[in-house]
């Protein structure tokens, strides 16, 4: 078992998702990764952030894919571009990048993405997403990324096969887990829960979490 840190969270003071918060926790021994997610601005610029909406200096709620980067910046200047985060990581240790699309629009997201992403070859990338047809279609483009869907909230549950590197399971559906592929789960935040899961799954998994720290073997 491996731990990766959940939007860059463990025992720091940073905002999770934030490009303090990632390079802190790839810097901590007893953490293999870190997994973020990932955004188009207006002007096919590629930001961290978990959420769709964000707030500008009104108090206005506005979808990012609605805004250019300066103009994010302006209200959200902790919100960092994915290139300042990758332009910074001196380590061959998971970065497990999340892609968060709304608009349906793939091809302006994917060519955005891997324009970037060839610039860091070296690095250890991995690509994930709820979205079936959009990982489907990465893979089919750019197989030498290592691919993988994530299954929880009811979604992709059928979608389980062998055409994809790596599956991430939420904890209420590790029963589906298949054993050919790299496995992840998500999200486990207390030893009790971890104990259950390394009991029931019978093969080397990564665990994704928001307190990495705290399921370390030899912490008290």
């Amino acid at each position: 078992m491996q731990l990766i840190a959940h939007r860059g969270n463990d025992n720091h003071n940073f905002k999770e998702n934030t490009k303090e918060a990632i390079l802190a926790c790839l810097n901590k021994a007893y953490i293999a990764g870190v997994e973020f997610d990932i955004r188009l601005t207006k002007d096919r610029k590629i930001v961290i952030n978990h959420n769709m909406l964000i707030i500008d200096d009104n108090k206005n709620l506005y979808p990012i894919h609605s805004k250019t980067l300066k103009e994010i910046k302006k209200s959200n200047p902790d919100i960092p571009t994915l290139e300042s985060v990758l332009s910074c990581v001196k380590t061959n240790k998971i970065l497990l990048i999340e892609i968060k699309e709304e608009k349906g629009d793939f091809d302006k997201f994917i060519i955005s993405l891997f324009n970037l992403l060839k610039k860091y070859r070296h690095l250890n990338i991995y690509i994930c997403s709820f979205n079936y047809k959009l990982i489907k279609k990465v893979k089919a483009k750019y197989s030498n990324y290592k691919c993988g869907l994530i299954v929880g909230y009811l979604m992709n549950t059928n979608n389980i096969n062998d055409e994809l590197d790596f599956y991430l399971y939420s904890y209420n559906y590790i029963d589906l887990i298949n054993y050919n592929k790299q496995i992840f789960i998500f999200t486990i935040d207390k030893k009790e829960k971890l104990i259950q899961v390394t009991n029931k799954v019978k093969k080397d998994f990564y665990i994704i979490s928001d307190n990495p720290y705290l399921l370390v073997k030899d912490s008290s």
